[in-house]
């Protein structure tokens, strides 16, 4: 029993160092399930109710009302867990689509708050261009992000029981996103993720949230078969992360996925079963040195989606 104990404490920091390091909100690579799935890859072939997460653009090709929500437990810890939800609404005419989008992130440990985080946005994606041949839509994302970091730190014991408030922090970031499509066979996304560089905390202690920009492409070899190739990078850092997903439609109402990135090493996996009003999507996501991740998403929609 102290061996386990040791183990989920080492794991314990572990995350939180990951987390941590370089940042002040945490940025998950990966978008919805069905994106981890692929690896994380979606910024060019995203058309969901999901879209905003990796590429706001794709959400110009979501067509009736939708609500979908996810889940997830990063590396099967139990003093951490992710939870997402959207609703998105076609807009009359050229308007496009709009999305209102929330996110909460807590880490708890010894019956204590050591951090949460919470983002709430509003997503808008229209066309610029749409015909047979080909396609151009931009998206944006305004959020509101929230950083809590608890009553107390970890302190001395590393529960929270002796530690000092930390406070908390609140800022507003944008996204802006492109996406272009050929004959609906191949597409390239672009993706910047806090472009206006929003700052949690007071001005002596202001921190910047994470910028990112990612560039993928897509292409469907026939139809039901997609793959995916992105390159993302965190601006500020040295690192690149790249990242290649396949998606295939084994039956109209099954399809299996999978993906891997490079920085750190992950592979991916993943399955989802679709039907005329509810969509599920599972992802199962490794890494080298903490344990499995699972990631679970449900989507409800008036009226089934054409791929």
């Amino acid at each position: 029993m102290k061996k386990l104990k040791r183990l989920k404490i080492v794991l314990f920091l572990l995350l939180i160092s990951g987390i941590a390091h370089g940042q002040v909100f945490t940025d998950y690579w990966y978008g919805s399930a069905a994106d981890a799935g692929m690896g994380g890859s979606g910024t060019a072939v995203s058309a969901d109710i999901w879209s905003p997460e990796v590429n706001p653009a794709g959400l110009s090709e979501w067509k009736t009302p939708g609500f979908a929500v996810d889940y997830s437990q990063p590396f099967s810890q139990t003093f951490t867990k992710n939870n997402r939800a959207v609703l998105a609404i076609p807009l009359p005419g050229d308007l496009g689509v709009v999305a209102l989008r929330g996110f909460m992130s807590r880490v708890t440990y010894g019956g204590n708050d050591l951090t949460s985080e919470a983002s709430f946005g509003l997503s808008h994606a229209f066309y610029l261009q749409n015909d047979l041949r080909s396609s151009l839509a931009v998206g944006y994302n305004l959020n509101y992000l929230q950083v809590d970091y608890g009553s107390n730190s970890a302190g001395v014991s590393g529960d929270g029981s002796d530690g000092v408030n930390l406070g908390s922090g609140s800022a507003w970031g944008l996204d802006v996103g492109m996406k272009a499509g050929l004959r609906s066979r191949a597409w390239a996304g672009f993706f910047l993720k806090n472009v206006n560089n929003p700052q949690l905390g007071s001005s002596g202690t202001a921190q910047s949230v994470p910028a990112k920009i990612a560039v993928g492409i897509g292409y469907q070899p026939y139809f039901g078969m997609t793959t995916t190739w992105e390159i993302e990078k965190v601006l500020g850092r040295d690192e690149f992360q790249v990242q290649a997903g396949l998606e295939y439609y084994v039956l109209e109402w099954l399809v299996l996925r999978t993906g891997l990135s490079h920085e750190p090493s992950q592979l991916t996996m993943g399955t989802g079963v679709r039907t005329k009003w509810v969509d599920v999507d599972y992802a199962l996501i490794t890494h080298p040195v903490l344990p499995l991740t699972h990631m679970f998403s449900l989507r409800l929609q008036m009226n089934r989606q054409d791929r």
